[in-house]
C-alpha cells in the first residue's frame, strides 16, 4: 500500500460501507494517540518560543533556526534518504527519531507558517542532480514577511548544506580567536 485510504461504498441495497487503509504502525489508536501527542507537544514547543518575537520575519527565522537545529536528514545506510512513512512528514521532527527528508522538513515548517498566521506554500517538485537534492522528487517552501505581498524560498536542504558549515567554520575561527562568536550567530542565526 502507497498511502493513507479512505473509501466509500455502496452495495446493491443502498448500505454504505466506509473503508479506511492505513500503514501498520499507525493501526492501533494508542499510536495514532503517541504520534498526535508528541507532534503537538512539539508544535507548542515551537510556537511558544516564535512568540517571544514580534516581526514576522523574526517569527520564520526562529522556526528555520529550531528545525535546522534539532533535525538531521534521515539517510539509510547506503547514504539515500530513508523511505520509512514518518521521514516523509512532521512526525520525524517531533517524534524520537529527530530525522526527516525534505518532504518532512518542508512539512513541518508549512505546519508552523500555519500555525503562526504566516502566509505560504508548500511546494513538491524535482530537484535537479546537481541541486541540494541531489535529484529526484524535492520539497521546499515558499514564505512571506509582508502578509503575502512577497514570497521568499524556503529550502532546508540548501540550509542545512550551507548553514550548518558556515557555522562550523564559524565557531572555529571563534576558537582560534579569530572572530567573535556573535559574527557566526548574524550569518545563520543557528544557535
Amino acid at each position: 500500500m502507497d498511502n493513507n485510504s479512505v473509501w466509500l461504498e455502496s452495495d446493491h441495497n443502498s448500505n454504505l460501507y466506509l473503508d479506511l487503509v492505513t500503514y501498520e504502525e499507525y493501526a492501533e489508536a494508542s499510536a495514532r494517540k503517541t504520534i498526535n501527542d508528541e507532534i503537538i507537544a512539539g508544535v507548542n514547543e515551537y510556537a511558544k518560543l516564535a512568540d517571544k518575537v514580534d516581526d514576522n520575519l523574526d517569527k520564520i527565522a526562529v522556526i528555520h533556526d529550531l528545525i535546522i537545529r534539532d533535525v538531521d536528514y534521515a539517510y539509510d545506510s547506503e547514504n539515500n534518504p530513508i523511505e520509512e512513512k514518518w521521514a516523509h512528514s512532521v512526525q520525524g521532527v517531533f517524534d524520537v527519531h529527530n530525522k526527516v527528508v525534505c518532504e518532512g522538513y518542508a512539512d513541518t515548517f508549512s505546519l508552523m507558517m500555519n500555525y503562526l498566521d504566516i502566509p505560504n506554500y508548500y511546494i513538491v517538485g524535482t530537484a535537479g542532480s546537481g541541486g541540494a537534492g541531489g535529484g529526484g522528487g524535492h520539497a521546499w517552501n515558499l514564505v512571506s514577511d509582508d502578509d503575502g505581498e512577497t514570497y521568499m524560498y524556503m529550502d532546508f536542504m540548501i540550509s542545512i548544506l550551507v548553514c550548518r558549515k558556515v557555522i562550523l567554520i564559524i565557531r572555529i575561527w571563534h576558537i582560534l580567536r579569530i572572530i567573535p562568536d556573535y559574527i557566526g550567530y548574524m550569518l545563520c542565526r543557528i544557535p
